[in-house]
């Protein structure tokens, strides 16, 4: 410690006697140590990650790193995390993870804003930490991700740069220059501190899931999660209104609310065109990736983004239709190509605003019960555990 810095801290605990020092310490280190016994005996494991929560990312992937179990991955967008739900158990990975039994458990490592191309990131970090007893992995593709405003246009291939980027702060092993992508690598100190923060999630579960104790009703500590699992979700929206749209239990608080048509946007009066450029060429190496690091056959899974319907005119909507068909087209080839299975519904029910969030970006819960519905005899064919439910 410097001198000038040594000043600072002396001036400011002089108050405080060495012997109250020393008890604080001892108490702070004893409460340290006996929470972290008790994460290590409870374990907590989650089914998703928070929206636009890269830490979640972290966390989950250090328990798949970390579990003996056989495994099931999801990588995506946050549809596939289920931003705007409120319980993690009404979306698509929820259910999933309900309805598998012994030995299998789901990891869901989509990120908020991904596209194959974090995908393709995301599992060359998983086939780089070495995650074991992978039995399959869900690749979701997101239809706006492939669909273009002009013909010969293409798809870009930065759309998750933001999020890639960011994600070497949580994630310090990932390499997208490996890929081509023009994503600068974070500077030396801050890739340390990445670094140190894994190594001390790794050491410490308490650590690891700090942040799934954090509420943002009241003010994030661990004591008022308690407080406010036990008050009617009415009392607390009257309490704190403001605070009832932020997050909670690792949702955006947005099924509560009705949608709202003044999220949607116009749009220039072309109807979308789909292309396989660029966003196909890393699904491709997505896929690859996941069929070394997998015993059985990657899954394809894809679903319409409703908001497009509600944003478009008469015309784009028909235009809109034509391309997710054309769209299912092209992945039925690479599925037949690859030897993966696709999961695909083109469907127009859900241009049903009873499906989605309040914003235009993600379904609510009885979207993902509907979209559940919609795949559950695909994932009963592949995991006959899954059909009871």
């Amino acid at each position: 410690m410097s001198s000038s810095r040594r000043g600072i801290y002396v001036s400011y605990f002089r108050w405080l006697p060495r012997v109250s020092v020393k008890r604080i310490l001892l108490f702070f280190f004893v409460g340290l140590a006996l929470l972290e016994v008790g994460f290590r005996i409870a374990a907590p494991q989650y089914s998703r990650i928070a929206v636009s929560a890269l830490h979640g990312s972290r966390a989950i992937l250090q328990q798949a790193i970390a579990s003996d179990e056989r495994k099931i991955i999801g990588v995506g967008d946050s549809t596939l995390l289920g931003g705007g739900v409120y319980d993690h158990q009404d979306i698509v990975m929820g259910k999933l993870s309900q309805a598998l039994d012994d030995p299998w458990r789901s990891f869901n490592l989509a990120l908020p804003g991904g596209d194959t191309v974090s995908s393709t990131v995301m599992l060359d970090a998983m086939e780089k930490a070495n995650v074991a007893k992978i039995d399959r992995v869900i690749i979701e593709v997101l239809p706006s991700k492939f669909l273009v405003s002009e013909t010969g246009q293409k798809t870009s291939a930065y759309a998750a740069s933001g999020t890639i980027y960011e994600l070497q702060r949580f994630v310090p092993f990932i390499d997208p220059q490996k890929f081509g992508l023009d994503i600068a690598a974070l500077p030396r100190t801050e890739a340390v501190e990445a670094k140190a923060q894994w190594r001390l999630g790794n050491l410490s579960m308490m650590y690891r899931h700090r942040d799934f104790l954090r509420i943002e009703y009241i003010g994030n500590y661990p004591a008022f999660w308690t407080v406010s699992a036990l008050i009617p979700r009415s009392i607390l929206m009257r309490l704190f209104p403001e605070r009832g749209k932020g997050t909670n239990r690792l949702a955006a608080r947005m099924d509560d609310f009705p949608y709202e048509r003044a999220y949607a946007e116009d749009t220039n009066g072309n109807p979308p065109v789909f292309t396989p450029h660029v966003q196909g060429d890393y699904l491709e190496q997505a896929i690859a990736i996941a069929k070394r690091i997998s015993a059985k056959p990657p899954i394809i899974f894809s679903f319409p983004i409703h908001y497009e319907y509600d944003r478009i005119t008469q015309q784009e909507r028909e235009g809109y239709l034509q391309a997710l068909q054309e769209l299912k087209a092209y992945l039925e080839t690479v599925a037949l190509h690859t030897g993966s299975e696709l999961m695909f519904v083109p469907s127009r029910e859900f241009q049903n605003p009873d499906l989605w969030t309040r914003t235009r970006a993600h379904f609510n819960a009885k979207g993902h019960q509907k979209i559940w519905q919609m795949f559950q005899s695909e994932f009963c064919r592949l995991y006959p555990v899954t059909c009871r439910e």
